[in-house]
């Protein structure tokens, strides 16, 4: 699916922190939404969690900076990560350039008693993106004022 300049693949579930989750039986690749990838800017750094760190669904479990933002990235389904992309923590400008392939973050081995987090898709995500785009382009065409 297409929603402006950004592109959201439609095998994947996707969060309100503007991430991206791929299902592959038990396990969960994670990453950031070419929206969350290009509203924050160059990704200049990348910390990812430990292989067998243990957590609860939407625990922050990682860390990405720009110039202009410092986020975390939230698990999104309870379980144990098996796998981190350390080629992408070595070039974090990887998630700018290629987000939903060699800019993957890490994979969760999903523990089915744990839950997961709200994750949309289909119509849902396109509606709630839609209103995302609008706000943030609103945003960006009408800055705050300066200050007298």
């Amino acid at each position: 699916m297409r929603v402006g300049k950004w592109h959201f693949p439609d095998d994947r579930l996707y969060d309100e922190h503007h991430q991206w989750a791929l299902l592959r039986g038990r396990i969960v690749r994670v990453g950031i939404t070419d929206f969350g990838q290009d509203t924050r800017g160059d990704i200049l750094y990348l910390q990812l969690p430990a292989p067998g760190t243990r957590a609860a669904a939407g625990d922050a479990v990682a860390t990405i900076e720009t110039g202009k933002w410092v986020g975390r990235v939230y698990a999104p389904c309870g379980g144990t990560v098996t796998a981190v992309n350390r080629e992408a923590e070595a070039r974090p400008g990887w998630i700018n350039e290629d987000p939903y392939g060699r800019g993957w973050l890490f994979e969760v081995e999903t523990d089915p008693s744990a839950g997961r987090v709200r994750l949309m898709e289909g119509e849902a995500f396109r509606a709630w993106i839609e209103a995302e785009a609008r706000r943030y382009l609103l945003e960006e065409a009408d800055p705050e004022p300066p200050d007298p």
